[in-house]
């Protein structure tokens, strides 16, 4: 009787709270992987978007690379033009630079030195960001030859301001001195433009969208 009293006993106390059915088990493995499934999707979501987001960035930089390069085609077409036709002119007064006058007094017969103004400032914004490395590696390769190769021709201006304050500008006697150096540097800028014209054009062509 004292067992069986025991066994009622127990029956009839109250079911805890913190004890839980299979029903119950089953429900909250359920909501837990619902719940994983929600967060998983939302990563996917997010990466896809930072995905879009980059491939976006990388396309406007191709975009802004191929204009600029563009617009430098056309400086660097005029700049060889005018660089030809004033070293033609400094091939005829040859004869002319004979020591009696210093070589500033025919500075107007050529009419001076010309350097293409050639802009980079949308290959220096590309190579600073990260989503630059998902353009094509052909396409940053030519890319950056191109931009080495303007910036040797930019370089000729130390050449000319060198000559420009130095002696050989200012004195009659090294007047033809002045003026081998100024068809050295002419000499080399229309060869350098010209290099520098064909790839910008061979560039477009692989590069440029239909």
């Amino acid at each position: 009787m004292a067992r069986m009293s025991e066994q009622q006993t127990e029956t009839s106390r109250p079911r805890s709270k913190l004890s839980l059915s299979g029903r119950d088990i089953r429900f909250l493995l359920l909501e837990g992987v619902v719940v994983l499934i929600g967060v998983v999707l939302a990563l996917m979501v997010d990466e896809w978007r930072e995905e879009r987001s980059n491939q976006r960035q990388a396309d406007e930089i191709m975009i802004q690379l191929n204009a600029e390069i563009a617009t430098n085609l056309a400086e660097l077409e005029l700049s060889f033009a005018t660089v030809s036709d004033r070293l033609k002119v400094l091939h005829d007064i040859r004869d002319e630079v004979d020591g009696s006058e210093m070589f500033l007094a025919y500075l107007p017969r050529f009419q001076g030195y010309n350097t293409p103004d050639l802009n980079q400032s949308a290959w220096e914004r590309a190579v600073s960001l990260t989503v630059v490395g998902r353009l094509p590696a052909e396409y940053m390769r030519d890319a950056f030859v191109i931009y080495r190769g303007n910036g040797d021709i930019v370089g000729l201006d130390g050449d000319i301001n060198r000559l420009i304050y130095s002696e050989n500008f200012y004195l009659p006697e090294k007047a033809f001195v002045a003026w081998a150096i100024s068809e050295r540097i002419m000499q080399q800028q229309v060869g350098w433009l010209h290099l520098a014209i064909q790839r910008h054009k061979r560039f477009l062509e692989n590069f440029s969208p239909e």
